[in-house]
């Protein structure tokens, strides 16, 4: 999986550079894990002096624009949480196990803030390969995780005019 760990890498650089100004001091490292059944493409960790973006065998075969949208929603996990303090990260994170509310919270704001840096397009394809064959209570599911609909997005692209 080297040369797909290299595509991301450059992916990531080039949205960091182009979007992302806030993160061009961090050290973002990427890696590919397979793991069967996972429901999630990616998923983000900050560690204070390092961040880690781990993508999922799930994303292997998306398209650019998916990836660009999936890696733009991580890199904005990143950027909403380097505003933070000190205290408010270790708050924010001790909290995160206990409430389904919060995470939900901060998956919505994290899509909004996807959209607002201008990756809502990208966003909608990588909803359409998620969603693709999903039964109703699937779909409610991802929504209660705070996931945004492609309608929403597209409500938001006006909104920020992306």
């Amino acid at each position: 999986m080297i040369l797909g760990i290299e595509k991301y890498n450059k992916i990531v650089r080039e949205l960091i550079r182009k979007s992302f100004p806030e993160l061009k001091k961090s050290i973002v490292f990427i890696s590919y894990i397979e793991f069967p059944n996972c429901n999630h493409s990616a998923s983000v960790f900050e560690f204070f002096i390092f961040e880690w973006i781990i993508v999922f065998e799930k994303a292997k075969n998306y398209s650019k624009d998916a990836l660009v949208g999936m890696f733009a929603h991580e890199l904005s996990h990143l950027a909403i949480i380097k505003k933070r303090n000190f205290f408010q990260k270790i708050a924010y994170f001790w909290s995160w196990p206990f409430s389904k509310k919060r995470r939900a919270d901060f998956e919505r704001r994290t899509d909004i803030e996807a959209v607002k840096r201008g990756y809502g397009k990208e966003r909608i394809e990588l909803n359409n390969l998620i969603l693709k064959g999903k039964t109703k209570e699937q779909l409610g599911e991802r929504r209660k995780k705070g996931y945004l609909s492609n309608k929403e997005i597209k409500y938001f692209m006006k909104k920020y005019r992306k």
